[in-house]
């Protein structure tokens, strides 16, 4: 399947596949400075080679990201960018596929720019990056990684046994001059001073979670073109999938949440989402 971050074999052993995303920031893709596209682009069909990318923005306000790319034979490169106004409050995440000996067995590999970000794999803590996290279960999973002062990137991905996901997220730094200015209340639990707690498993209490209706948010994950949520039977990540949400949409919310998902209601049946990739609405 060759869409949103989903890592498979392209449609031929002598071509790899390149996807690239911007956030909500269209964005011309440049491959050695020359033009492909703008963004959401993908193409399954690229000469394997050493390439110098750029991606760059159609609003000046926002600055242009380079970085060299190795596509190899047979293997997607995936391109997450969420553009900044300057260098230090960009970043994204870099996801390649490189094949190991135990053909068995999945890795996923992660190097985090700077180094020393928290990772979570599933909800759970792995460490401080560069780490590498071996014995997934063949399938979906999500990582996400955290750092005092920076944006956290939270990445769907889906392992294949025999082979290694490489993962290079660069953090981008927290852009305060965009946040708006803190109330008295929000100052008490959002302080420069606050310390950050060391890596746990992460959950999710209904009692956190207030509103009727969710709204899903970006999620990379293209099907049919379109970039959509899958909605799943039970609140597991290899559960079977009922269906899938076109990002912007609403789902009615039904106000139960376990371990990071939340249950809506999904053309008449119940279902469960990622909370990660909603947002909730009074």
């Amino acid at each position: 399947m060759f869409a949103g971050v989903m890592f498979s074999g392209c449609t031929s052993r002598l071509q790899s596949g390149l996807q690239i995303m911007s956030e909500n920031v269209p964005a011309s893709v440049l491959l050695d400075g020359n033009f492909l596209a703008h963004t959401p682009y993908i193409n399954k069909a690229v000469k394997p080679n050493d390439y110098s990318l750029e991606i760059r923005p159609d609003d000046p306000s926002y600055v242009p990201y380079q970085t060299k790319v190795s596509l190899k034979s047979g293997m997607l490169t995936v391109v997450n960018w969420k553009p900044g106004k300057r260098p230090e409050t960009s970043g994204g995440v870099i996801l390649e596929t490189e094949p190991i000996k135990e053909k068995k067995l999945t890795e996923l590999s992660i190097t985090t720019i700077p180094d020393g970000g928290i990772v979570y794999v599933d909800g759970v803590a792995r460490g401080f990056a560069p780490v590498t996290v071996t014995g997934l279960v063949k399938g979906e999973h999500q990582f996400e990684v955290k750092l005092p002062s920076y944006a956290s990137q939270t990445q769907p991905i889906n392992t294949l046994e025999g082979y290694r996901i490489v993962a290079t997220v660069k953090l981008g730094k927290q852009d305060y001059q965009a946040l708006p200015p803190l109330t008295p209340a929000s100052a008490a639990v959002a302080t420069p001073s606050a310390t950050v707690s060391p890596p746990s498993v992460s959950s999710t209490s209904s009692a956190t979670l207030k509103g009727t209706s969710v709204t899903v948010k970006r999620t990379y994950f293209l099907q049919d073109n379109k970039e959509v949520l899958r909605v799943r039977a039970e609140p597991d990540s290899l559960s079977a999938e009922i269906g899938f949400v076109p990002v912007g949409e609403k789902l009615p919310y039904l106000k139960e949440s376990k371990d990071g998902w939340v249950k809506v209601q999904f053309n008449q049946k119940v279902g469960w989402v990622s909370q990660q990739f909603v947002e909730m609405n009074q």
